[in-house]
């Protein structure tokens, strides 16, 4: 499967150094200031049900774009998703066995990020008795409905982003790359 991983020369520099790059989660803004440790800890298992055990010395995955404003091809870098990158940083084109990778809608993502009650799943109610439903429930019982409803992240048909997560990222895995360089903003304001 092609996707493309955007990361930084560190983590480029090691898998060229190595041969392999697993995330660290100690490097992670998403756990380290975000505290996203519940929704990634839910990916986890919902990954090791989908595609299989991790590696022993593996605690979270690798994420990358499979498809971004609806296109399957390398993502144009100068949209607003990655305005966000302060450093240096290497887009890499990568193939991944498809039994390896865990496809999920990155839109409906913000519902388990959010431990929010994703209410596509009751997708015969309207939004509001969905709501209405939920609510009547036990605490006990929303969790469960509510870890049952971000499973919809998984259907990604007709999604115009899909992330892509995978145990490890091998350097045989890369197809091509492609260097990201900032430009200091060079326009005068008044």
């Amino acid at each position: 499967m092609r996707l493309w991983t955007i990361q930084t020369k560190a983590v480029f520099n090691t898998l060229q150094e190595t041969g392999t790059y697993i995330c660290n989660p100690d490097l992670s803004i998403c756990l380290t200031e975000l505290d996203f440790y519940i929704p990634y800890n839910w990916l986890c298992n919902q990954m090791e049900k989908r595609i299989g055990k991790r590696p022993a010395n593996i605690k979270y995955p690798v994420w990358a774009w499979h498809t971004l404003y609806g296109r399957h091809s390398k993502p144009d870098l100068r949209w607003t998703e990655f305005r966000h990158l302060e450093s240096d940083s290497v887009c890499m084109e990568i193939e991944i066995p498809d039994g390896q990778v865990l496809l999920s809608n990155e839109e409906d993502w913000h519902y388990v990020l959010n431990d929010w009650f994703n209410t596509k799943y009751k997708s015969e109610l309207t939004f509001e008795q969905a709501e209405e439903w939920f609510q009547k429930l036990s605490d006990h019982q929303k969790r469960i409905e509510k870890e049952k409803s971000w499973e919809y992240i998984f259907d990604v048909k007709d999604c115009p982003f899909i992330q892509a997560t995978f145990w490890e990222l091998k350097k045989e895995n890369i197809v091509n790359i492609r260097y990201i360089r900032h430009r200091k903003n060079t326009s005068h304001h008044c």
